[in-house]
């Protein structure tokens, strides 16, 4: 339901079903230069695994509560936190709090 309500945003206003993070976080520099992580829609956090043989990666978290789509467990950002990505195991993460403005 996520996919397709950011698909219909997309089709509505322009903005994209997959989002920079300065995009929906202007206010925090660390998200400027972030070329590996992307929002899904506003709710969504993915955090690609992108080096072959990798088992973890460091996510960084903006503002707000997350919580691990498989997991359950939450993080608190704005925070940089190592992540366990085993195969099969993406990071991705829910937003907890309201949307990103």
């Amino acid at each position: 339901p996520d996919i397709v309500a950011a698909a219909r945003e997309a089709s509505v206003s322009g903005m994209p079903v997959m989002r920079h993070l300065y995009l929906m976080y202007p206010e925090d520099p660390s998200t400027l230069e972030m070329v590996d992580q992307y929002m899904l829609g506003d709710r969504w956090l993915a955090a690609p695994v992108i080096r072959r043989g990798q088992r973890e990666r460091e996510v960084y978290f903006p503002r707000g509560r997350w919580r691990h789509w498989k997991s359950g467990q939450t993080y608190e950002g704005p925070a940089w936190q190592p992540i366990e990505a085993p195969l099969g195991l993406p990071p991705l993460f829910e937003k907890l709090d309201a949307p990103a403005p």
